[in-house]
């Protein structure tokens, strides 16, 4: 019997933001002032503003609760952490473990909190959207201290 080799790790090399799309977003962020000190968003919708748009999208956040279930952030993922937004970047709901959510909050990352590069600098969620594509982003490329210890990985939720 033949065994294939093993091909090794996967290369994900080809969600990786190009210098091209990292330069453009940090061009945007200092033509919008976004300081690269930032260390909480800049913009966090209150409650009264948040929940039209949780009700809006109830669907959404039904049948994400269905496919981002615990086992999806406990043990070896238990520092992973799921952030849905709504297309304009406004997160909906956060899904963590219960100590990672408190980690979160403390820097401002929370159901309103919204992910455009105005608020944020440089991110994963934004470029997803500009560019309609799975992506990822390393820590040093974000262009705020807010989030240069995490990297991310964002897609736009589609409708087939």
């Amino acid at each position: 019997m033949v065994f294939p080799k093993d091909p090794g790790p996967p290369d994900y090399s080809a969600y990786l933001c190009s210098p091209a799309e990292l330069k453009a977003s940090y061009d945007r962020c200092r033509a919008l002032r976004v300081p690269p000190e930032l260390d909480k968003p800049q913009q966090i919708l209150p409650k009264t503003l948040l929940d039209p748009r949780l009700a809006k999208n109830a669907f959404l956040l039904t049948a994400a609760g269905q496919v981002i279930t615990p086992r999806h952030y406990a043990g070896p993922q238990k520092d992973h952490i799921y952030i849905l937004c709504d297309p304009e970047l406004v997160t909906l709901k956060i899904f963590a473990a219960p100590e990672i959510l408190v980690a979160a909050e403390e820097v401002g990352v929370k159901p309103g909190t919204v992910f455009t590069e105005a608020s944020c600098g440089t991110n994963a969620l934004a470029l997803a959207r500009e560019h309609q594509r799975l992506l990822a982003i390393r820590g040093e490329q974000h262009y705020c201290k807010l989030f240069k210890d995490w990297w991310c990985v964002a897609s736009p939720v589609k409708d087939p």
